[in-house]
């Protein structure tokens, strides 16, 4: 009766055959089993991707654990730069990240303790010393600059004087690598300037130059995030992370 009601319906004979196996009997045993075995099969899968999530928020646990003080000094950085504080609008900086008091950046590294935790005293690491060397890629290029230019630095000197101690003096030589019209030309520049150990600042010039080339090692010593800026106007006319080339 099947065969004649199917083939009344005009239906092709592999659906006939599947349609006939499905009620012969014991086809939905047969059903079952495959189903169960599928069903297993994902269950499986999904415990397997489990132990993998917990395995990675261990990890991560253990990052963030390790971490954590680093983690929140930059973000804090990261948002004073973009939003400013309280003492960044005063003239001054701040006595270490998570400190709110606020200290001439001309009072570090004088001897004289100013900040309460001794901050000024004890911030006064010079990141570019003389001999270190820095690239980078310049991007948002404007004004004379070539959008991803390549950059070079190398700090030929630095003088730290004893009545001084805020501010380290600096000379470096900035290169500046970069293609036009499919040709590649470079530039060098002889800049002078300062370090300032309270701002975490590099200001260089160069004679017969408009712009300045400005770094800040708020994240972290090794990483300047610089700009070349116009001296008089301060408009900003490309951006770089700088990273320092250790050997």
């Amino acid at each position: 009766r099947l065969h004649r009601y199917l083939g009344h319906m005009h239906c092709p004979s592999a659906v006939v055959v599947v349609f006939a196996a499905l009620l012969a009997p014991g086809a939905g045993r047969l059903y079952y089993g495959l189903a169960s075995a599928k069903v297993e099969s994902q269950r499986l899968r999904l415990s397997s991707l489990e132990g993998n999530l917990d395995g990675l928020a261990e990890k991560v646990d253990l990052a963030i654990s390790s971490d954590a003080r680093a983690a929140v000094d930059e973000l804090n950085a990261r948002l004073a730069r973009l939003e400013g504080d309280h003492c960044t609008r005063d003239g001054s900086v701040k006595c270490g990240p998570r400190s709110e008091q606020c200290v001439s950046h001309l009072s570090f590294c004088d001897g004289i303790r100013n900040c309460g935790n001794n901050y000024d005293e004890e911030a006064c690491e010079n990141v570019v010393k003389s001999g270190s060397f820095w690239s980078g890629i310049l991007y948002r290029a404007s004004c004379t600059f070539v959008e991803r230019s390549r950059l070079r630095m190398f700090i030929t000197s630095n003088t730290h004087k004893s009545h001084f101690g805020a501010q380290v003096a600096v000379t470096a030589t900035l290169m500046i690598v970069y293609k036009r019209y499919g040709k590649t030309e470079a530039e060098n520049y002889n800049m002078k300037g300062w370090y300032s150990f309270g701002r975490r600042e590099l200001y260089l010039t160069s004679a017969g130059s408009d712009y300045a080339f400005v770094c800040k090692f708020d994240l972290s010593p090794d990483i300047g995030d610089c700009q070349f800026i116009i001296v008089v106007s301060k408009h900003q006319c490309g951006r770089s992370m700088m990273e320092s080339q250790k050997g």
